[in-house]
């Protein structure tokens, strides 16, 4: 057994503290949950990659896609992806051809509600970089980044 003072034991107190501290119960638009604002959020993002790199086919984006992009699995995306269908934030498209190809496009309302939710969001968190300092807030972004990624690694080594 670890003792007590292990890194990842101090790692999961500092994840808790902020989690305790309900990010998203400061938002004053509780419209979506989450997993959906991030789900919704991401698609706009990845929607705006393929434009850029002029990858865009099809009537949007398709469910693997996303999948792949936000690094969730397939039922996972696809059951979010129902529930902000159920909420008009999204139009999921089957291909003709092959109906297990399912597109999805953000809808105005999606679109709508996003940014009701997204600008107080982004606005906290600017609060938070600021308060932080410049330094410390691309210390920490580093620091993030480089923790997901040995987090997938040493998820793949188990």
């Amino acid at each position: 057994m670890q003792n007590s003072d292990s890194d990842g034991k101090r790692l999961m107190q500092a994840f808790v503290r902020i989690q305790k501290q309900g990010l998203w119960m400061h938002l004053p638009n509780r419209e979506l949950r989450p997993h959906e604002f991030i789900l919704l959020h991401s698609i706009e993002r990845l929607e705006s990659v393929k434009r850029r790199e002029g990858a865009v086919e099809g009537p949007g984006i398709t469910v693997s896609e996303l999948s792949r992009f936000t690094r969730n699995s397939m039922p996972s995306v696809s059951q979010t992806l129902r529930a902000l269908d159920e909420k008009g934030m999204v139009h999921r498209l089957a291909k003709d051809s092959d109906r297990r190809v399912v597109f999805v496009k953000i809808t105005p309302k999606g679109y709508e509600t996003m940014e009701k939710m997204a600008v107080p969001f982004f606005s906290l968190l600017d609060a938070v970089a600021e308060k932080l300092g410049g330094e410390d807030t691309e210390t920490l972004i580093r620091l993030l980044g480089r923790f997901g990624d040995a987090l997938a690694e040493a998820g793949a080594q188990a």
